[in-house]
């Protein structure tokens, strides 16, 4: 049991930077990766830049709500780090309400809206980077059922946390008549779908990878993205796990956990969906990391007999016989798709192209 002046401030805003600061080191390196390769921006890099800004725009509040006491039990708090814990200074408008739950449901708002966005939006990000790694029809189908519920599940939880009372003044002031749902059924509604969609996200390409047929040094790079990608999973699971722990009298204390590990969740999503696409950098560092295989062009010469033929309904000829020996030339060609930026892992089928000639020598 904690002592009641034990405090997680100091270990939550050291997280908070942390990890903000290394989702934004990745995101520049990413970039950079790009216009080293001199390949053009995607839909998934936007999508990937936008989550960044909410990151930080989550980062900011997150230590706003440190400096006013989150992190702290609720009975070492004065009254007025209370009330500034409740009221967030926000832009005030239709979407005040927004930003400034935290009296009654104990839980920044503010941050709940813009947690289920940036995840959204790093989630939308891979599944657009899946679809252009695996351009496959039936891929790229689970790649848009994947994002439509990431989508659906995102605006949803934007929804309940803006209008969670009826009428929606009741969030903030309960001195005003009405209902509010009940915050462990919204905990339980937001994190086990978050949790499902990840482990789908994750194992989506897996039965394509583990066929991939490359070196070593690709082999483990690509493990190590999936270790992390699990450990994406693993924080998602802690912060849901962390949210049941909630208690009404020590919101301070009790939901510092969940944010912070919000904010981890977020931030290693985003340094994840950066990952693949650092691969010319990694070549930079070491040529391991340079494609195993460069394209070559094998050429073989065969004689070959032709079957045996009647002649005149008499006899067969003998079958050591040649007449008109065809020379056959087979060429194969083995092409190698061109070299991406991300780790290859769609080098697991390789092209050919096959041409047959048959001359006839005699």
């Amino acid at each position: 049991m904690s002592g009641i002046h034990e405090s997680r401030r100091g270990q939550d805003l050291a997280a908070t930077i942390t990890v903000t600061a290394l989702a934004v080191v990745f995101i520049f390196l990413r970039f950079f990766s790009r216009g080293k390769k001199g390949a053009g921006l995607g839909l998934d890099d936007y999508a990937i830049l936008v989550s960044l800004v909410f990151l930080v725009t989550g980062a900011g509040l997150n230590i706003a709500l440190i400096y006013y006491g989150m992190g702290l039990h609720s009975s070492t708090l004065s009254a007025g780090s209370l009330l500034r814990i409740a009221k967030v200074s926000l832009p005030t408008g239709a979407l005040a309400n927004c930003f400034t739950n935290f009296y009654y449901i104990k839980l920044s708002i503010a941050y709940e809206c813009f947690y289920p966005i940036t995840v959204g939006l790093v989630k939308i990000a891979i599944l657009l980077m899946y679809s252009r790694m695996f351009p496959t029809r039936g891929f790229r189908l689970a790649t848009i059922i994947l994002g439509t519920i990431t989508a659906s599940w995102a605006i949803s939880m934007i929804c309940v946390n803006i209008f969670q009372c009826s009428p929606v003044g009741k969030a903030w002031d309960t001195s005003i008549s009405g209902t509010c749902i009940d915050l462990t059924a919204s905990f339980i509604g937001n994190g086990v779908p978050n949790i499902v969609t990840d482990i789908a996200i994750l194992l989506l390409p897996t039965q394509t990878v583990w066929r991939l047929q490359t070196t070593t040094v690709h082999r483990l790079s690509v493990i190590g993205i999936f270790l992390f990608g699990c450990f994406v999973v693993f924080t998602s699971i802690y912060r849901f796990t962390s949210l049941l722990e909630f208690q009404y009298g020590e919101t301070a204390w009790t939901l510092s956990k969940a944010c912070t590990w919000g904010m981890v969740e977020c931030a290693s999503g985003i340094i994840v969906a950066c990952m693949p696409t650092l691969r010319p950098l990694t070549t930079m560092i070491s040529p391991k990391f340079t494609r195993p295989e460069s394209p070559q062009i094998i050429k073989t010469t065969e004689l070959q007999a032709p079957e045996n033929k009647k002649s005149s309904g008499m006899a067969f000829r003998p079958p050591d016989e040649l007449i008109n020996k065809p020379r056959v030339h087979l060429e194969v060609t083995q092409v190698e798709e061109e070299s991406g930026d991300e780790v290859p892992l769609n080098t697991i089928m390789v092209r050919r192209s096959m041409t047959w000639q048959e001359t006839n020598s005699g």
